[in-house]
């Protein structure tokens, strides 16, 4: 049975928060499920709330593995590793020589990026996080273009820290 707190709604002030079981799909990435978060509904007006523990681990956690990841980088997650540096589309775009529009597009899925920009925006976020294993970047080599679309994840937040769930 759920359980109701004595929080009011931040949103309507009139109804009671309830702790909601379940996962929850990340905003920032759509592609991204969360388990051991806690969630809570109101039960007026069904606004809900996430608390995310260790938030800073959990993006440094997707940044890498988008880093790594096989097949070419969707527009949430160009979007989301722009974000995660603290770079504004314009500040994006100067450094990878092309024009924000370009950046636009490539983040609202109306044009795909070319796999040698995809390739320098990981080489740009591994450089900036500090990634020092280098070796993941072999598949870059298998990059196929024509595999479209992200490969859902689900995370969980256990014990120490982020893990893949299963």
């Amino acid at each position: 049975m759920a359980e109701v707190t004595k929080k009011k709604c931040r949103e309507c002030r009139e109804g009671a928060l309830v702790d909601a079981p379940g996962v929850y799909q990340y905003r920032s990435l759509p592609s991204v499920t969360l388990t051991g978060v806690r969630r809570r509904i109101c039960d007026h007006c069904g606004a809900e709330f996430v608390s995310i523990p260790a938030m800073g681990k959990l993006n440094q956690l997707l940044a890498e593995m988008l880093v790594r990841k096989p097949a070419p980088l969707t527009g949430d997650e160009i979007r989301f590793l722009r974000k995660h540096q603290g770079w504004t589309a314009k500040d994006l775009a100067s450094v990878m020589g092309v024009t924000p529009e370009s950046v636009s597009r490539w983040e609202n899925g109306a044009r795909q990026m070319a796999s040698s920009a995809d390739r320098l925006l990981r080489l740009l976020v591994a450089h900036a996080a500090g990634i020092r294993d280098y070796s993941a970047f072999d598949v870059f080599s298998s990059i196929d273009d024509t595999v479209l679309g992200p490969a859902p994840l689900r995370l969980d937040s256990g014990g120490d820290g982020w893990t893949l769930a299963a």
